[in-house]
């Protein structure tokens, strides 16, 4: 250990995993990994999805991998906002990326409901009812 750091304890890990584990245990570490793993996994199958997806999924993916060395670097892994701001992002890419579909113009899935052909109400049965 260098001389000048022999009086000041070392507070802070600088690797957020050795946090986690410290912290939580396996099981945390376990959870930790996971989350890892499952960002990463949606943001392979976002990049999957056409054009869009793809510069969605692989800019959240390099983001991701950015944030992640920075924050090692800082030990504020889970604390990171741009994280939680990528995943909020990452979690509307469906939305974003190829779950419209575009209804054609001669389709009937897509046909609105005629007035002739709801029925009419009865003025006789319904007895002043709103």
């Amino acid at each position: 250990m260098p001389l000048d750091r022999r009086s000041v304890p070392v507070t802070l890990s600088h690797t957020d995993g050795v946090r986690v584990a410290a912290e939580t245990g396996i099981v945390g570490l376990f959870a930790w990994v996971l989350f890892i793993a499952a960002y990463l996994g949606r943001c392979l199958l976002t990049a999957t999805k056409g054009r869009l997806g793809r510069v969605i999924g692989m800019t959240l993916m390099c983001t991701f991998g950015i944030v992640f060395l920075a924050s090692q670097l800082a030990g504020r892994f889970t604390t990171e906002p741009y994280l939680w701001v990528m995943a909020g992002i990452l979690s509307s890419a469906p939305m974003i990326v190829g779950e419209r579909r575009v209804a054609p113009a001669n389709s009937s899935e897509f046909a609105t409901t005629t007035p002739s052909a709801i029925p009419a109400s009865n003025p006789s049965t319904d007895s002043g009812r709103l």
